[in-house]
């Protein structure tokens, strides 16, 4: 699939990039962690890891969007189902390639958004002047040999299974800063931070405990 030179927040400025890059990178690693410390001769599978990841990343979600530090993500959790939202814009997280999403993915954002209809009146996933849309957002993880996401692309697709303005999104950027002003260290805690062990300073980028999205078996 070609990538598009179009990117994901000129076409809707709730997808702003930091947004895209917090989302996809808390996916990735709770799936990543997940399948790290997979067992393998004592019998994990990749059907009981995928199920494990679900779970921790469902967990790992809700307690992003209710630490209040990214008031633009809600979650719409109930059983096994887990759908993110990017202020109420539905993005759909499935493992696989970006060039053909399958219908169960489609049907789930339709669903969602039935339930869930965003309260902006217009979005351009959904233009009406569009004969070929509705056109719906989801994320694409795409996994190496071990399991683990290797690369994600956010794309769109319409019924006709037919994809455009794919955006592959880079993992290794920072993690999104709270959308509030940071107040600076004193002098002291920044002169005890200089001569602290390396490791120390190393923070985990989920918060506490890993959480997981399922996604149909991501």
């Amino acid at each position: 699939m070609n990538v598009s030179t179009v990117l994901p927040w000129d076409l809707n400025p709730a997808l702003k990039r930091e947004r895209l890059v917090t989302l996809a990178r808390l996916i990735a690693e709770t799936r990543n962690k997940v399948f790290a410390q997979a067992d393998r001769e004592a019998g994990d599978s990749n059907w009981g890891l995928a199920c494990r990841a679900h779970e921790r990343l469902g967990h790992a979600l809700v307690r992003m969007a209710e630490s209040g530090k990214h008031p633009w993500l809600t979650v719409s959790r109930e059983g096994l189902y887990l759908m993110p939202r990017i202020d109420g814009l539905p993005i759909r997280a499935y493992r696989g390639a970006p060039d053909r999403p399958a219908s169960r993915h489609l049907d789930a954002l339709r669903a969602e958004l039935e339930r869930n209809p965003p309260k902006q009146t217009a979005f351009s996933f959904m233009d009406a002047a569009d004969q070929d849309g509705p056109w719906l957002w989801l994320m694409a993880l795409e996994t190496d040999g071990f399991g683990q996401v290797a690369r994600v692309t956010y794309l769109q697709a319409n019924d006709a299974h037919e994809t455009r303005n794919a955006w592959e999104c880079p993992l290794d950027e920072p993690m999104e800063l709270p959308e509030r002003k940071r107040a600076a260290p004193p002098k002291s805690a920044t002169r005890a931070a200089k001569h602290a062990p390396a490791d120390a300073l190393d923070f985990p980028l989920v918060p506490l405990g890993e959480a997981p999205i399922a996604l149909h078996a991501v």
